[in-house]
């Protein structure tokens, strides 16, 4: 569980978090109010996506494990992004 910005209890969940973006934000259950993460924390996550999935048609050794490859980037990257991405008071 995360603190929430505004009332400072841990109530948000990681998936909550992982589930931010643009268009949505994570609501606490004990306050009720949003918060969200910033765009670029949610652009750094997705970096390493975009090369695990273009990596592997310039490395062509590595083209058999392109899938594997692309799945394990995903879950790492959303992983690191809910752990270390703050959460911020939705404005």
């Amino acid at each position: 569980m995360y603190k929430c910005p505004y009332c400072e209890k841990e109530t948000i969940t990681l998936w909550a978090k992982i589930s931010t973006g643009p268009m949505s934000a994570a609501t606490c259950t004990d306050c009720g109010k949003r918060s969200t993460t910033s765009v670029r924390a949610q652009m750094l996550a997705l970096f390493p996506v975009v090369i695990g999935v273009f990596l592997p048609n310039y490395v062509p050794a590595l083209m058999p494990f392109k899938f594997p490859i692309v799945v394990v980037v995903i879950v790492v990257s959303l992983l690191v992004y809910g752990m270390t991405a703050p959460l911020m008071k939705k404005s």
